[in-house]
């Protein structure tokens, strides 16, 4: 499932940075109100991740990664053929 979403995410954008993750937590159908109970686009993408983790029972090994003792998971972008990582 998430990697139909990357693939069809490499050729959109967004205007607003902080809208990216409620477009894509309507795409995987998950609760956007819990999305927009935050600002900031960190915290969305935050909160996305943790929605789905839970509706697909974890996150894929394949996104995430333990970098400085931190765990960072890929962002899959709108508008990018790359995944980008964030803490």
């Amino acid at each position: 499932m998430l990697s139909w979403l990357d693939q069809a995410l490499q050729y959109r954008s967004v205007s607003v940075m902080s809208d990216e993750p409620l477009c894509i937590a309507t795409l995987l159908g998950l609760d956007i109100s819990q999305v927009l109970k935050h600002s900031n686009h960190d915290d969305r993408m935050e909160e996305m991740w943790t929605l789905i983790s839970e509706k697909f029972g974890g996150i894929p090994a394949g996104v995430a990664f333990f970098e400085d003792n931190t765990f960072t998971f890929s962002r899959m972008e709108m508008g990018s053929s790359q995944p980008s990582t964030e803490r």
